[in-house]
């Protein structure tokens, strides 16, 4: 099971193994600075997003040992500063893309 939280919500024992913040996953600093400045929409963002995860070698290990983790019963938890109601976080599109693999 993988799931997303904020990273300011307080601990819980349904987190399992968090991820809390791995520089490999997050977006480039030139793609959050686009979107953040609005000059991509969001489907131009989720997909150059998507991009930069999967050239990234240690991301895709990354994301195939959250994945295996995942498949072996383990609950993930995917931590990001933006709050949990934000429905434009990269952690959604990687939570997505996790439970792809």
């Amino acid at each position: 099971m993988i799931k997303t939280k904020c990273l300011f919500d307080p601990p819980s024992p349904d987190d399992g193994l968090c991820a809390v913040w791995y520089s490999s996953l997050a977006p480039s600093a030139d793609l959050l600075h686009r979107w953040k400045a609005g000059n991509v929409t969001w489907q131009q963002y989720s997909a150059e997003y998507l991009r930069e995860v999967r050239c990234r070698r240690v991301a895709q290990r990354l994301c195939r040992l959250l994945a295996a983790k995942s498949e072996a019963g383990y609950k993930v938890t995917l931590l990001c500063y933006e709050r949990d109601d934000n429905p434009h976080c990269h952690r959604r599109l990687l939570c997505a893309y996790l439970e792809e693999l």
